[in-house]
């Protein structure tokens, strides 16, 4: 697996863990910088960096076996992060990435069954030209899902956005999608109050599930 940074409250202050996954050409700091705008205290934070800070080396549309192997990988580098942050004691992990990290993350909730308390999604979907089949989608009763996009966005468009949430509806996810208007590749201020709002909620119940420490 790749190096793994932490940082935020550590196990015993916290029972939440966030997974937090960049995108194309980012690094971990771009994703602290996005949990220092989000600012949700209380949470654990644990983040991977892909090999050349790329997940995968082509457009997440295309037809790239490069693509199939490297999402391989990546998939494998999520569960590794998360069962480090279980693995260290914290009781529930939501999973939260921008961009090609939403993507990685899309295709892993729909397509792998890994216990996960939730899932922030800013800008992707599922990799790959062709429509995940019925069968191939995991079951996720009750997962909650936020998911924000741009309807412009110059690298994905809001019809597989809107796909993936179709296909997390069906596994049984509460999904809460909005495509907001705009043309940049950004993670929107709405976005990130949506994200402030949805992680606090998160951080509460499972709060008041788990046991004093």
């Amino acid at each position: 697996m790749s190096a793994l940074e932490t940082w935020g409250d550590a196990v015993g202050a916290s029972p939440l863990a966030v997974v937090a996954i960049h995108g194309r050409g980012q690094n971990v700091e771009f994703m602290r910088g996005l949990a220092e705008r989000i600012n949700v205290s209380g949470v654990g934070f644990f983040a991977p960096t892909a090999p050349g800070n790329t997940w995968y080396p082509h457009p997440f549309l295309d037809r790239s076996p490069e693509n199939v192997s490297s999402l391989a990988d990546a998939l494998r580098t999520v569960a590794a992060a998360v069962a480090a942050a279980e693995a260290a004691g914290f009781a529930r992990v939501v999973v939260l990435g921008f961009s090609q990290g939403a993507c990685v993350l899309s295709h892993l909730i729909l397509t792998k069954d890994l216990p996960l308390a939730g899932a922030v999604l800013f800008t992707g979907g599922y990799v790959g030209p062709d429509d995940i089949a019925p069968a191939d989608v995991s079951a996720r009763p009750g997962l909650p899902v936020l998911l924000r996009s741009l309807d412009e966005d110059p690298w994905v468009p809001p019809h597989r956005v809107a796909d993936t949430a179709k296909l997390l509806v069906r596994s049984g996810a509460h999904v809460d999608a909005l495509i907001e208007t705009g043309d940049e590749h950004i993670v929107t201020e709405r976005a990130i109050a949506d994200a402030r709002a949805f992680l606090t909620t998160v951080r509460d119940s499972v709060s008041s599930l788990s046991p004093q420490r």
